[in-house]
Parts: structure tokens; C-alpha cells; sequence
């Protein structure tokens, strides 16, 4: 079992298993363990960070990192729940997978990948599942992992069309179908309020989210306690609001998932409010706070059901300027 060893990067694999090697080629080595001489890795997504894991203890958490030598800040991190000789990435959320610096030889991620699974094997695992990250997060290192994992032996276990809108100097009106700037009118016309909340009414903001998702026969993937906890433990969790008067109509939780990403999670509205498009409003106003604070994308979630393209959604997505990527779930199995 391979749960002790750090390994060094080498194009003989076999070699790595059996030496202990300390004269790293250009300086890259694999561990698992977390080494407090390193930063955490710059900009890692919130879903992979220690205390978002936390979660999900008790399940057995297996780290992987990359280092190299003489370098501030850890170079790539991987983290593999283990259950019923299962390895889950992650065991149950919107994603895992692997995260590294962008620019980082494609030769070293192979052979992390490698590590990955030698050390799978080592614990007689049946199969890893690896729940990727969108496409539009960072193409770049989205295209290079799936063709490792696809030289390794994954296979697609499902295939989600992703939304996302670009956040970037134009206004928002300027992307969007003139249906849609018709609503944005319609709404400022009847004098509705968009709000970051301060100090979110949770119980009722549950229950607008679970009677709009129950009406368009979508689960509610958190309980109510589920969902307090999370505000109460992550400030990455922000809750826009559009309201007429004092009257909540629309809504959207939202999850900050690094310096550069939105996470629009739990978009709601009051059927009664329908006509008036208030969500149009709400993504206005979300996009806003993007400009404003630096970022660069606004997640608008999946579009797709067990890799089903919901045309209704897809299309009204697009209408307020959305564009699409792949979200891969792959497995290998042993």
C-alpha cells in the first residue's frame, strides 16, 4: 500500500514504485501528505478545500498532492473519498477532480494520474469516479485531464451540458435577447429591488426555493438544516434577492467558488411574479456584482438530466447570454 511514500516525477513508472528516488526531475514529486512549507494551490475552487470536505467526514478522505521544490505553494491537489472500495471524487456535491497550475508539464499530471491509481489499486479498489469540473472553469487544464484519463482507461459514466454567462466590461443588457431586455424594463418599471442580503430570512428562503423546484418537478438537493449550516459555516454562500417592496419574488443562492467564479445554485421565483421575468433581474443584478468584484464567470448549472438536453432551459439560458460547456463524470474500474 503506497499510503507512505512520496513519489518523484519519472517517466519510469516502475522505478518510482521501487526506489526512493530524491533527485526529482525538474524538481516534482508526489505526496500524500500535506506539507505546512506550502501555501495551499492558488485559486482552488472551493469544493475541494479542506473545510468544504469537512463536510463529508466521516468518510475516509484520501489526499493527493504535487509539489515541486522550491516552490512557495502546492503545484496540484486531488481528494478521493473512499467507501465500499469505491473511490469518489467527491463523494456527493457539484464536483472533484483534479486541480493544478495551470501550465504545469502535461508529463507530470500523467504521472500523478499514475500515482493515483497505483495507490487504488494498492488498496484493491473496484472503481474511482471522478465527477470533473465544467469545461468553461479552465479549458485549458479540462482538456488536458480528459485525455489522460481517457489513456488510463476512463470511461464517460454521464455527460452534462453546463451553462455559463462571461462576465466582462459590456452591460449586461448588451448580451442578452431583446425579450429579455423587455423584462428588465418590465421590472424596473414596476419599481423592483435587487439586494445582496445581509442577514438572509433562511426558513422562507427555503421554502420559495423548494415550492419552485417541486413545481418544475426538480429535487431539492439540500434539507433545510443542510442549507443553515452551509451560511452559517461558509461566507462563500451569498443569497441576492429581488423584491417588490418588501416582498421577496425572486431569488438566487449563489457560491463563490474562487476569485474568478459565481455559482449561480439555487435560482427561484414566486409563480405569481412569473410574467414578469424577476430571475431576468436577478441575473442582471448578480452579473453586476461580478464586474464589480473582479470576476470572471457566472455558473449558471446544468442544463441537461442524466445527459438530456432540457431545451427549455438551455434556451432561455441562452437568452440571457449563456454559453455552454461540457461536465464529465468518468469512471475507471479495476
Amino acid at each position: 500500500m503506497l499510503i507512505d511514500v512520496n513519489w518523484p516525477v519519472s517517466t519510469n513508472i516502475v522505478k518510482c514504485l521501487m526506489d526512493t528516488i530524491t533527485n526529482t526531475r525538474n524538481g516534482y514529486y508526489f505526496s500524500l501528505h500535506a506539507d505546512k512549507n506550502y501555501r495551499p494551490l492558488e485559486g482552488l475552487y472551493l469544493f475541494n478545500k479542506d473545510k468544504f470536505l469537512k463536510k463529508d467526514l466521516p468518510h475516509e478522505l484520501i489526499q493527493f498532492y504535487i509539489y515541486k521544490e522550491n516552490a512557495p505553494f502546492v503545484i496540484g491537489k486531488f481528494n478521493l473519498f473512499v467507501q465500499n472500495h469505491v473511490g469518489y471524487s467527491p463523494i456527493k456535491g457539484s464536483f472533484g477532480s483534479i486541480e493544478f497550475k495551470e501550465g504545469t508539464p502535461t508529463d507530470v499530471i500523467e504521472s500523478f494520474v499514475d500515482f493515483i491509481l497505483k495507490w487504488c489499486e494498492g488498496r484493491n479498489l473496484r472503481s474511482v469516479i471522478i465527477k470533473n469540473f465544467p469545461f468553461a472553469y479552465n479549458s485549458s487544464n479540462s482538456t488536458v485531464l480528459f485525455n489522460i484519463f481517457f489513456t488510463k482507461g476512463f470511461r464517460i459514466l454521464n455527460s452534462e451540458v453546463n451553462s455559463h454567462i462571461p462576465i466582462s466590461k459590456r452591460p449586461f443588457e448588451e448580451n442578452i435577447h431583446h425579450s429579455k431586455r423587455r423584462s428588465l424594463r418590465k421590472c424596473i418599471g414596476k419599481n423592483f429591488t435587487f439586494q445582496l442580503e445581509a442577514d438572509p430570512e433562511l426558513e422562507m428562503v427555503y421554502d420559495i426555493i423548494k415550492d419552485c423546484r417541486d413545481a418544475k418537478g426538480y429535487p431539492t438537493s439540500l434539507t433545510f438544516s443542510e442549507l443553515e449550516k452551509m451560511f452559517r459555516d461558509f461566507p462563500e454562500f451569498l443569497l441576492f434577492t429581488v423584491r417588490d417592496g418588501k416582498t421577496i419574488i425572486a431569488l438566487s443562492v449563489c457560491i463563490v467558488i474562487n476569485r474568478d467564479i459565481l455559482y449561480n445554485f439555487y435560482p427561484a421565483d414566486k409563480l405569481a411574479y412569473r410574467k414578469y421575468s424577476p430571475v431576468t433581474m436577478i441575473a442582471s443584478g448578480i452579473y453586476l456584482y461580478g464586474q464589480k468584484n473582479n470576476f470572471s464567470c457566472l455558473d449558471m448549472g446544468t442544463s441537461s438530466v442524466n445527459g438530456k438536453i432540457n431545451q427549455g432551459l438551455i434556451g432561455f439560458k441562452r437568452q440571457l447570454g449563456a454559453r455552454e460547456s461540457l461536465k464529465l463524470t468518468l469512471e475507471k474500474t479495476f
